[in-house]
Parts: structure tokens; sequence; C-alpha cells
């Protein structure tokens, strides 16, 4: 019932070494937000062959640690088989 009522999908499980989240939203941010503003949704892909690594940067308080959160918490509950809080999610 919380899968569904949140838009959280079911990941597809692959054997390559490629994580590919689209849409991906932090679920406790999300849910801690004030009435009337949305959580914006990351993209994130990374792989073994073009992509191994990202640098994110930018000013305090811009969520570069709440992206890095969001990315951990995303792959802990696509381990777990339960639905990320993301669109597509392949690992």
């Amino acid at each position: 019932q919380l899968a569904r009522d949140n838009h959280y999908n079911r990941p597809e499980m692959t054997k390559d070494l490629t994580l590919d989240i689209k849409a991906g939203r932090h679920p406790v941010i999300e849910t801690l937000m004030p009435a009337g503003e949305e959580y914006v949704p990351n993209d994130i892909f990374l792989d073994n062959k073009k992509q191994q690594i990202i640098i994110l940067t930018g000013p305090n308080m811009a969520g570069k640690s709440a992206l890095l959160r969001q990315t951990a918490l995303i792959v802990l509950l696509a381990q777990m088989f339960l639905r990320p809080v993301c669109c597509v999610c392949s690992r």
C-alpha cells in the first residue's frame, strides 16, 4: 500500500555493473517537505565502463549529501527487494 501511494517502483536487477536510477527521491526528506512543496527527483547513472565516479559540487545546503544518502537508500531498498523511491531503477 505504501509503495502504491507514494509511486515507488520495483527495481530491475541485472548482473551487469550498472546503477541507473531515474527520478529518484529521498523518502525521508520527501515526507518532511512542507505542504505544497515537492521534492525534485534526481537521476543517477554509474557503471564500470563509462562513468565510474561523479564529481558532485555546489554551495552549502545545495543537496549534495542528500543525493548521496538518497542513492544509498535506494540501493539498500532494492537489495532488500523492496520498492525504492524512483520511477526506474536498474542495477
